[in-house]
């Protein structure tokens, strides 16, 4: 389990106002234990104050009773709320490394045109905020180009366009 989610979670619960200053969401979260815990986390908070009794209470609720656990063990490791913002980054960070992996892989096991491929990845970056939608026109020109290059022999890979997506992959190789 991630210790940047734990930490946030950690400081939710110290601290409710925390929540109106992120820019965190469920889909942030890597375990589905601590996206339980967060949903709670909002729901309690939308109403009473969320600390960990409440938010166990909602969890053993709604039938998600061993992250109830999880809320007293996150408290009793969290000593304070202020680094909130920090651990905030690296979800977010790491969310956006889990997207555009996931991506990756999409691009690794399609047999489409490249054309369509390329616009599918960067319409999914984009819509993640992952890739900046001005410069994907820009990007899909380049990475079709090369790709019409390597189809004809000049060249052994070419890159997607998208520097993450060619650290993962290596570009586009022929075949």
């Amino acid at each position: 389990m991630s210790l940047a989610e734990q930490n946030f979670i950690g400081a939710c619960l110290l601290d409710n106002s925390v929540l109106a200053n992120q820019w965190v969401g469920v889909g942030n979260f890597s375990s589905e234990q601590h996206r339980e815990i967060f949903r709670a986390i909002e729901l309690v908070a939308s109403t009473a104050v969320a600390d960990a009794v409440s938010v166990a209470e909602e969890l053993e609720r709604t039938g998600h009773g061993p992250c109830a656990a999880t809320v007293y063990a996150i408290i009793g490791d969290t000593a304070s709320a202020s680094n909130a913002e920090h651990f905030a980054n690296l979800m977010i960070k790491d969310s956006k490394r889990r997207k555009i992996d996931e991506v990756a892989n999409r691009m690794l096991v399609s047999d489409g045109d490249p054309s369509d491929i390329i616009d599918g990845a960067l319409g999914y970056l984009s819509d993640m905020g992952v890739a900046r939608s001005n410069r994907s026109g820009q990007a899909k020109v380049g990475a079709v180009r090369a790709f019409h290059s390597l189809s004809e022999g000049n060249k052994r890979s070419v890159s997607t366009g998208i520097a993450d997506i060619d650290r993962k992959l290596g570009g586009f190789f022929p075949g």
